[in-house]
């Protein structure tokens, strides 16, 4: 399982319903790459899985936690989507210079958190948006719980 060991976010998931409490466990920091298929450097060091051991993990764990994913953003929830997770997604950072194919209905380039919202919300109509009980950052994306 995939969670932050933090009491907040359990609880979190916990109210959403998005994973049962009696299943929810701290875990130990998984760090990996989410990137595209060149990894760079400071990525191949033996503090990070190797693809076999993420592609496991992801297969068995319950719930998919990105808080403040910087450029993994979009790739966590693809990869949540992907493996048929539940997830929840705390964006920050929006690196619209680095991801100019972000774009609203509207054709409105992504260039605020507010508008990576959007998009995140656009890509799964099986998501919603909450605000969590802290100042900043706050803007959680979070897959419905469905059978998927």
């Amino acid at each position: 399982m995939i969670i932050p060991s933090h009491d907040k976010s359990r609880k979190w998931l916990t109210k959403l319903n998005v994973i049962p409490a009696a299943h929810v466990r701290a875990f130990d920091v998984l760090q990996c790459w989410f990137g595209s298929s060149h990894r760079p450097e400071e990525f191949a060091s033996d503090h990070f899985v190797d693809d076999s051991v993420l592609e496991e993990k992801l297969k068995s764990c319950s719930v998919i936690v990105g808080l403040h994913p910087d450029r993994a953003t979009g790739s966590v929830q693809e990869v949540a989507l992907k493996y048929g997770k539940p997830y929840m997604i705390v964006p920050c950072c929006v690196f619209y210079r680095e991801f100019p194919d972000r774009v609203l209905a509207n054709m409105k380039p992504v260039t605020t958190c507010e508008d990576l919202c959007e998009y995140l919300l656009s890509r799964d109509l099986n998501s919603t948006r909450m605000k969590l009980d802290f100042s900043g950052a706050n803007q959680a994306i979070v897959s419905l719980p469905f059978q998927r």
